[in-house]
């Protein structure tokens, strides 16, 4: 994850918080018109929000006993239950859960970001990123052709053999270009 991404899931999950921590303070949250707006303006960011937290590790999901039918096990998403009255009443949700698990997927993110900060001026990350993308046009090439199959066919062996292919060659151009085994060879007196 690049440092813009990573700056990008931590406001959402910094606004999600936020407008989680106000819609609590309401005592009559599933009657009341302005906790139903805070409801509103929090269910753009519930996909990013748990697609976040999955990227940081952070468990979304609780399994409860059903009380009421034979204690079977229901696998809950916190984050999702916060806009359905129904289950967070009937299988005793903590309403600080989703708090908690946003808290600290946000210490995760915090951590990622100046990490990633650092990144930004490593010329050889760049360097990195550069070589994955430019490997990745073989198979843009033929999702243009109008192959549809190009997912599939990037996962199997032969696939990722064309990427090690493709990959290696762009290194031996870039090494060629910039004079680098020449040096080498000077340097060890080749």
């Amino acid at each position: 994850m690049n440092y813009f991404e990573v700056r990008q899931r931590l406001a959402v999950l910094e606004k999600f918080l936020r407008l989680y921590g106000e819609y609590l303070t309401f005592t009559n949250r599933f009657n009341n018109p302005a906790a139903q707006i805070l409801l509103q303006k929090m269910r753009p960011l519930v996909p990013m929000t748990i697609d976040s937290l999955r990227n940081a590790g952070v468990g979304t999901i609780v399994a409860r006993d059903a009380p009421s039918r034979g204690q079977k096990k229901y696998k809950i998403n916190i984050i999702k239950a916060i806009f359905r009255e129904s289950l967070i009443q009937h299988f005793s949700l903590e309403e600080q859960a989703p708090l908690d698990a946003i808290e600290a997927a946000m210490v995760k993110y915090r951590m990622m970001r100046s990490r990633a900060f650092l990144q930004l001026f490593n010329p050889i990350f760049w360097l990195v990123i550069f070589i994955g993308y430019a490997a990745e046009s073989p198979f843009i090439l033929l999702r243009q052709c109008g192959f549809e199959e190009v997912k599939d066919f990037k996962k199997t062996a032969a696939g990722r053999f064309i990427k090690i292919i493709v990959m290696l060659l762009i290194l031996i151009i870039l090494i060629e270009a910039v004079g680098f085994r020449r040096w080498v060879w000077n340097l060890i007196g080749l």
